[in-house]
């Protein structure tokens, strides 16, 4: 062979390894270039919701199945929007308003689950997030931050239910009619009982539906019990807070493995990106 032939291989080897090498980093985090990343508010889906970024401008809206992309970051928080609560046997209710909800900094799913970590004290969050990650991975789920919980599975159930039984206090601690001073102490007293509730949790070998509700539901009680002014103000919310969460984790529960259930109507524009789900409710990811 040829010295000049074979020179012209080597380079030529080397070109296309080089070329190969690259095509490889251009894929390593596993999706493809230039496509935004999404992720998902539920509360069972939420549609419609504003979603804010650290400097509190909204830059997304959630299509029908809660999916909005992300192209801004975090800590997110959301306003506004609706989803489909689950009546106590599993089937879908009538929409009502979302609550507010929140999430650190690098979490894709804004959840309930995810409020907790995000309204506790700067110095607490760490530690909630880890006791919240113990309580979860007894309960199926390995990730908090890219957990989907807008789809039961056998292996998540307890974690659907957790979610939802977490969403229906904070739903109706939003709703409560109160004065705004009266409003934030419920909010603070609900934070610190959905807090307790996930130190409770955590120790627990492996949390049942009754046992995620009797957690949510003593510490709420406690919580808003020791404030005579909020005691005063609203007599009936523990017992309107007990029922809401025993009858949304009943109904998690008995919901059947699949998506939970979203609204058939015109939902927002999902963020930047061409996600579709906005007009049908049945595209996006799950």
């Amino acid at each position: 062979m040829k010295k000049g032939y074979l020179k012209q291989l080597v380079v030529g080897g080397f070109l296309l390894g080089s070329l190969a090498g690259l095509a490889a980093c251009g894929s390593d985090s596993g999706s493809a270039v230039g496509v935004t990343p999404t992720g998902k508010v539920v509360k069972g889906p939420v549609s419609g919701a504003s979603v804010r970024d650290k400097n509190g401008n909204v830059f997304a809206t959630t299509d029908a199945n809660g999916v909005f992309a992300i192209t801004a970051q975090g800590p997110f928080t959301t306003t506004g929007g609706t989803y489909i609560p689950l009546n106590a046997d599993g089937t879908a209710g009538t929409a009502v308003a979302a609550p507010p909800l929140s999430a650190p900094a690098g979490y894709s799913q804004i959840t309930p689950l995810s409020t907790i970590v995000a309204s506790a004290p700067a110095s607490q969050q760490a530690d909630v997030e880890t006791q919240l990650a113990a309580a979860l991975a007894k309960m199926g789920v390995s990730d908090l931050k890219t957990a989907d919980f807008s789809v039961k599975t056998d292996a998540n159930s307890a974690a659907i239910v957790f979610a939802e039984a977490v969403g229906a206090v904070l739903s109706t601690a939003a709703n409560t009619s109160a004065a705004s001073d009266v409003k934030s102490a419920i909010n603070s007293a609900v934070t610190s009982a959905l807090i307790s509730a996930v130190q409770t949790l955590s120790t627990a070998s492996a949390p049942t539906a009754s046992q995620i509700t009797s957690a949510i539901t003593t510490q709420v009680s406690t919580a808003i019990t020791s404030n005579s002014a909020i005691v005063s103000a609203v007599p009936a919310l523990v017992s309107t807070i007990s029922a809401a969460t025993t009858a949304a984790a009943t109904g998690a529960n008995a919901l059947p493995a699949g998506a939970l259930p979203v609204q058939s109507g015109t939902g927002g524009t999902g963020g930047t990106t061409g996600s579709t789900g906005g007009t049908g409710g049945t595209s996006g990811i799950k």
